[in-house]
């Protein structure tokens, strides 16, 4: 999710009486809520991802994906790779029938 929609800004509402809603992040959202429920990961590379995102954070200088394909340790640019490049291709048929597809960014746009 960071690494494909860190920069991207999404509405959340603040659950006040007056339906106020406000823009974060989605690094901020994510790196917020990983933090306040004291999460921590099991696998060593994903970890030092979600440093470099919260360390950027701490200096509102969110890295964008390029950051992370071009990144200095090996493990982590292949992470990058492998996180946001998928083998696969949709038919043509799904186009063809006018499928909907339900992508991680249409879900993200609806999920706040």
């Amino acid at each position: 999710m960071l690494l494909l929609y860190g920069n991207n800004t999404i509405k959340i509402n603040t659950n006040a009486e007056d339906g106020e809603e406000i823009s974060v992040l989605v690094s901020d959202y994510v790196i917020h809520d990983i933090k306040t429920d004291e999460l921590t990961f099991d696998v060593p590379v994903l970890a030092k991802i979600f440093s470099e995102y919260q360390q950027a954070s701490e200096k509102d200088a969110i890295p964008d994906r390029l950051f992370f394909l071009s990144h200095a340790d090996p493990d982590i640019s292949q992470t990058a790779i492998d996180l946001m490049f998928t083998p696969y291709e949709l038919s043509i048929n799904w186009f063809k029938n006018k499928h909907s597809r339900r992508t991680e960014e249409n879900r993200l746009k609806n999920a706040c």
